[in-house]
């Protein structure tokens, strides 16, 4: 009787690291056993993590006018609408990244360092 008992045995620091994992059970070839693939790909690195919105962001009282402000800012860019819609967003990206940093701070960083003293 064959059957499906094969298993990956991996640390939880690769799942923690930004890897996306992904297991393939394999074609059976005639043995008791089926094959199995584990692929693990990289989601996004340190330095290029993905952009995500911060709903403290939402509590300052100059959010919403920092982003009206952002977005009527000329960028001096030139090209089909499509392409100037995305580079109004990287504007306001980038700038959202820039105050962020100068009024929140690191709160990751200032997260860890209240664990640590807890």
């Amino acid at each position: 009787m064959a059957s499906k008992l094969n298993r990956f045995i991996i640390s939880e620091d690769l799942i923690l690291i930004g890897h996306n994992l992904s297991v393939m059970i394999l074609p059976f070839r005639g043995s008791d056993h089926w094959p199995i693939q584990l692929e693990a790909s990289f989601i996004g690195t340190p330095r290029n993590r993905p952009f995500k919105f911060e709903n403290i962001w939402l509590t300052h009282p100059d959010f919403i006018s920092n982003i009206e402000k952002w977005w009527t800012e000329d960028t001096q860019f030139q090209g089909t609408k499509m392409f100037l819609l995305h580079q109004r967003l990287k504007h306001v990206k980038h700038k959202l990244k820039d105050w962020n940093k100068n009024e929140f701070g690191n709160i990751f960083e200032a997260k860890k360092a209240v664990e640590r003293k807890l």
